[in-house]
C-alpha cells in the first residue's frame, strides 16, 4: 500500500516495447514500422534522447549499425551502440528482470516510498511517474520537459532490483525538493546569475547528499565509503568552486565549475554525504530533516558548522564561504 503522500507509477512498457526491437535485431530482421514509430514517439524515448543530446535519426542509426554488424563511424553513437549489442547477447536477463519487475511491482513502490519519506518533512509530497527503459544513464529526471518522470535505465539494475528500488527513492527525494528548482528559476527570471549559479551548487550538495543517503549503499553511498577518507579535497573543491564563482563570474566559468564539481558523482554529492552524516550523527535525523525545510540550503550549513567546530577532523568552511552563503540566503529570502 502506498503512503498517501507518495503516489509513484512504474512503466515497464518501454522496456517490453525496446525488447521487440532488440528481438529484430538479434535475428537481423526487418523492424516493423509500426512499433519503431511507436517506441520513438513515446515519452520515455524522447526524454532518453533529450537528455543525451541524441535525435530520432541517431537511434534510427544505431539500428541500422547492429542490423549490418557494423560499428558506428560517429563518436557520440558508440556507446549507445555498445549498449544495445550488449542487450542483444543478455536479451535473457532483460525479460528476466522485466518480468521481476512486473511481479513485484508493488513492493518496489512501498520501499522506495518507505525509503525516502523517512528522510522528509511532514509537508513533503511525491507524484511521479517513472519510466523503465534500455539506454543512457542509470536514472534521472527530466524537469525542463515533464517535473513529475523519472527515467531508469534497466541496464543498471539487471539481477539486482533491491538497488533499482534504492535508486529509485533516489530519485523521490528530488521530487519532494522541488522548491529548490522554483528558487533557481525566480533567481534566473529577475537577473541574478552569480548568486543563481552559488545557490544551484548548495542546493544540489544538500539535495544530493540527503538522496544519497537515502539510497544506501548504492551508487553514491560505495563512491564515497572508497574516498571518505580523503574527503577533505573534495570539501576544498567545493569551497574553492563556490567562491570562484562569486569573486570572478562569468556565466561560462560557472558552467564549468558546477561540471566539474557534479559530474560523475563528483565533490558535490561527496561532500553532501558527509555533511547529511555528520548532521543526522550529532544532532540527529530530525534535525536533519529541518534543513530540507529550509528553501535557501543556509540552514544545512548552519548545522553542519556547529557540528564540525565540535569535532577534531572535521572539515570548517571558511568565514569568506559562510559569507557568501549568507548572501544567498539574504537575496533567496527576499524573493521567495
Amino acid at each position: 500500500m502506498q503512503h498517501d503522500r507518495c503516489q509513484v507509477e512504474v512503466d515497464v512498457s518501454p522496456l517490453e516495447n525496446m525488447l521487440k526491437i532488440i528481438n529484430y535485431l538479434k535475428k537481423r530482421e526487418r523492424i516493423k514500422f509500426s512499433q519503431l514509430k511507436e517506441l520513438l514517439n513515446s515519452r520515455a524515448y524522447r526524454y532518453m534522447l533529450f537528455t543525451h543530446f541524441l535525435s530520432t535519426s541517431d537511434i534510427v542509426k544505431v539500428f541500422s549499425y547492429l542490423q549490418k554488424g557494423s560499428q558506428p563511424r560517429e563518436e557520440k553513437l558508440k556507446w549507445l551502440y555498445n549498449e544495445f549489442k550488449n542487450c542483444i547477447k543478455n536479451i535473457d536477463k532483460y525479460y528476466k528482470f522485466a518480468e521481476t519487475l512486473k511481479s513485484g511491482k508493488a513492493e518496489v513502490i512501498e520501499q522506495a516510498c518507505n525509503r525516502v519519506m523517512g528522510y522528509l518533512p511532514g509537508s513533503a509530497e511525491i507524484e511521479a511517474k517513472v519510466y523503465v527503459l534500455i539506454g543512457g544513464s542509470d536514472a534521472y529526471g527530466v524537469n525542463l520537459l515533464d517535473t513529475s518522470a523519472i527515467i531508469m535505465n534497466s541496464t543498471h539494475f539487471l539481477n539486482n532490483i533491491d538497488k533499482f528500488t534504492a535508486v529509485l527513492a533516489h530519485e523521490l527525494h528530488h521530487k519532494a525538493l522541488w522548491r529548490s528548482r522554483e528558487v533557481y528559476w525566480r533567481l534566473d527570471r529577475i537577473g541574478l546569475p552569480r548568486i543563481k549559479y552559488v545557490y544551484d551548487i548548495i542546493s544540489e550538495v544538500i539535495g544530493e547528499g540527503v538522496a544519497s543517503i537515502v539510497a544506501a549503499p548504492y551508487v553514491m553511498f560505495e563512491k564515497y565509503n572508497l574516498i571518505k577518507d580523503n574527503i577533505r579535497r573534495e570539501y576544498e573543491a567545493v569551497e574553492e568552486g563556490i567562491i570562484n564563482i562569486y569573486e570572478n563570474f562569468s556565466e561560462e566559468k560557472a558552467e564549468r565549475i558546477f561540471s566539474q564539481l557534479y559530474s560523475n558523482i563528483g565533490p558535490i554529492y561527496m561532500v553532501g554525504i558527509d555533511m547529511a552524516l555528520k548532521i543526522e550523527k550529532h544532532q540527529g535525523r530530525e534535525s536533519l530533516i529541518e534543513s530540507l525545510d529550509d528553501p535557501t540550503a543556509y540552514i544545512f550549513f548552519e548545522k553542519y558548522m556547529e557540528v564540525a567546530k565540535e569535532q577534531e577532523n572535521a572539515y570548517i568552511y571558511s568565514e569568506k564561504l559562510m559569507q557568501v552563503i549568507r548572501k544567498v540566503r539574504d537575496t533567496v529570502t527576499e524573493i521567495y
